[in-house]
């Protein structure tokens, strides 16, 4: 009886998390899944519908605010996508990596994508697409060491950031040092380590504060 039990329990939730999988991927699986009414996949539908959502809300208020930053039309805006197939072609890019990313990145990427319509230098957009792609894999945390190295004139010792964030210091050193790959922060060589935001670091903190606000 108690195998029985297990038994139904580990196919139910095979079950659902097929269910999901189909959803989510779409297509042929998701198309079969969502021909069937049982319990278990009616709820995956309705997970997979309200990640759905969630994720258009994001794509949605993202552009509603690059396209406020912009200072433009929406119509303006619309005609320089439409006769720009390249930039087009970046903005859904950066788009489709923002819904991959923390929530919290997204008024990051409404400021990219604005300074993007807006940019007519070839080189300034190449240098705006070489900002979003160091963001790619970013977790909130790294946003805050971001954030929390601007507020302090962009340096500040390892034992700081670790009492400003409070998470043990030896926990952010994979955060650190993948900033420093990405070329972001720089460790200044002293001891106890000290971390200074470079200037790709500067650039992303510019684009984070609003035009008059302080970093303070």
């Amino acid at each position: 009886m108690g195998n029985s039990l297990i038994t139904q329990s580990t196919d139910i939730m095979i079950s659902a998390a097929s269910s999901l999988v189909g959803f989510a991927l779409g297509g042929p699986v998701g198309a079969v899944v969502g021909g069937i009414t049982t319990p278990i996949i009616r709820m995956s539908r309705q997970i997979v519908q309200s990640w759905i959502e969630r994720r258009k809300k994001r794509i949605s208020d993202a552009l509603n605010q690059a396209f406020l930053q912009t200072n433009l039309s929406d119509e303006t805006v619309l005609k320089t996508l439409s006769n720009d197939p390249p930039l087009s072609d970046d903005i859904i890019r950066l788009l489709r990596q923002l819904v991959d990313t923390d929530p919290e990145f997204d008024s990051l990427f409404a400021s990219i994508i604005a300074s993007m319509i807006v940019e007519t230098d070839c080189r300034e957009r190449r240098r705006l697409i070489i900002l979003s792609d160091s963001l790619k894999g970013l977790n909130v945390v790294q946003l805050q060491i971001i954030k929390l190295l601007a507020s302090h004139n962009g340096q500040m010792s390892a034992t700081d950031i670790s009492v400003g964030l409070d998470i043990p210091e030896i926990e952010l050193r994979n955060a650190v040092r993948d900033l420093e790959l990405r070329g972001i922060i720089t460790d200044n060589g002293s001891e106890p380590t000290v971390w200074e935001l470079r200037e790709l670091g500067s650039a992303i903190v510019r684009m984070i504060i609003e035009p008059g606000e302080s970093n303070e």
